[in-house]
């Protein structure tokens, strides 16, 4: 199961693009989901809060993140942990290229899924 760099930039050009998960392009339940983002999947949201962990690792570009009362800017390779509660937002730091994968926590027990024992 592959998903290509070139689709998912396609794919997140209106929202972020579900890249693991029930309903995702590499359909899994392994505990948590994977969403590719881009600025263009982004929409002009408020900040809210996470209601369950939360990881943003970055793939190109930087990005600001609002996370509480404290601010970071992620570059490429970075990778940050945000707790449930904080309130947070993600926005592109600068114009060009950028993109990165958001980790969040399901409540599905990790492990192999039925749709992963399904497709075997």
């Amino acid at each position: 199961f592959v998903a290509r760099y070139q689709d998912l930039v396609a794919l997140a050009s209106k929202a972020p693009c579900k890249v693991i998960g029930p309903d995702a392009l590499l359909r899994d339940r392994p505990g948590f989901e994977v969403d590719f983002i881009t600025p263009t999947s982004l929409c002009n949201c408020p900040s809210s809060a996470a209601d369950k962990h939360e990881v943003a690792m970055v793939l190109h570009g930087h990005w600001l993140l609002e996370c509480g009362n404290q601010n970071f800017t992620l570059g490429p390779g970075d990778t940050a942990l945000i707790e449930p509660g904080y309130t947070r937002n993600l926005q592109p730091a600068m114009e060009g290229e950028a993109a990165l994968f958001r980790v969040r926590r399901t409540d599905d027990p990790a492990g192999h899924s039925l749709i992963w024992q399904e497709a075997s």
